[in-house]
């Protein structure tokens, strides 16, 4: 049967901008919380508080997707050479020189919002701190592509022909998706040219663009906890990302204070 992607109703649109706002400002709270010597446990626990406060919960937490036991903790903390689905733990302690990405979705009134972005712990490399701004940069680009009209592949062609100024590379196991009801919806969203997938964007389209971006190669590997993937090269890796919602005139990031 084919999938099809839904369209955000305005009521709908009013509560997802909601659940953005509340996944912003919770990224930024968690600015000033995470510094040297605390555990990325002290940090998802840091989280669930802010959340619960705010009437709102995390949809991580209990999550499951098949050949994986439900995810246990309430946010991803994927530090250096972790690309992504990191597991808070509490003899996870940070120290100067890691980079570390955080990665939070947020349910509100049963609509999720999901952002991330990666901080740099103490005094860090430069070539770590160039990693941290490509990737970045990386993710505006993209951006800049997700317009009415527009094919969607656009996105991935402008992170990549960015990225490649750089020796850097994309990991292609994982592609942004579509939000709002659902955590994981359709459209996907590729990080890299895939010209076999062509979808116009139209107004009331709501998902992520969320590269992660490798400073060597691309491969990656599964961890035994069925959730976590690293660098199989030991390499550092770093992701920034968004809430969109296309709109009639453009794009609108819903996940931006």
């Amino acid at each position: 049967m084919k999938q099809t992607i839904s369209l955000l109703s305005p009521s709908a649109t009013i509560t997802m901008r909601r659940a953005g706002k509340l996944c912003a400002i919770l990224l930024l709270h968690l600015n000033n919380f995470i510094k040297e010597s605390i555990s990325t446990l002290d940090i998802n626990y840091e989280s669930e508080k802010w959340t619960s406060i705010n009437g709102a919960s995390s949809a991580p937490l209990n999550y499951s997707i098949e050949g994986a036991p439900p995810f246990p903790r309430s946010l991803c903390s994927s530090r250096n050479a972790i690309v992504c689905h990191g597991i808070p733990c509490i003899s996870e302690i940070l120290k100067s020189g890691d980079i570390v990405n955080i990665d939070i979705t947020i349910k509100y009134r049963n609509f999720h919002s999901d952002c991330s972005r990666t901080f740099s712990i103490g005094s860090v490399l430069y070539k770590h701190n160039h990693l941290l701004y490509v990737a970045k940069k990386s993710l505006k680009l993209g951006i800049l592509e997700a317009n009415p009209g527009v094919n969607i592949c656009n996105i991935g062609t402008a992170i990549a022909n960015y990225i490649e100024r750089f020796k850097y590379s994309i990991v292609k196991d994982f592609v942004g998706h579509g939000i709002g009801i659902s955590f994981h919806m359709l459209p996907f969203v590729y990080h890299y040219p895939n010209k076999n997938y062509k979808l116009l964007l139209k107004p009331g389209m709501a998902f992520t663009i969320e590269p992660m971006i490798n400073l060597g190669k691309e491969n990656i590997i599964q961890l035994s906890n069925k959730w976590t993937f690293k660098t199989k090269d030991q390499e550092f890796s770093a992701q920034y990302e968004h809430s969109l919602l296309i709109t009639t005139s453009g794009v609108e990031i819903l996940t931006s204070i």
